[in-house]
């Protein structure tokens, strides 16, 4: 399952090298859960989480302290 865990983050990493200004965080990265942040500014990132458990997934584009979009694999 980390090999899945693993993917994630480099199709992300992959993606992100198209706008050369971000930084990452890993807060959990483990063969069963990925919780990353995606830094564009202090003000703006998106929070990635991701369990090969359950193969859920979640990304929410937070602006300062609001959620301004978000979607997952569960319909939410």
């Amino acid at each position: 399952m980390r090999q899945a865990v693993g993917f994630l983050v480099g199709a992300i990493a992959e993606q992100l090298g198209a706008f050369g200004i971000y930084q990452t965080t890993r807060y959990e990265f483990n063969p069963l859960r990925l919780k990353m942040r995606i830094v564009f500014v202090p003000e703006l990132f998106i929070d990635v989480f991701y369990s090969a458990r359950t193969q859920r997934i979640d990304f929410a584009l937070i602006e300062e302290t609001e959620r301004i979009f978000g979607v997952d694999n569960l319909n939410g």
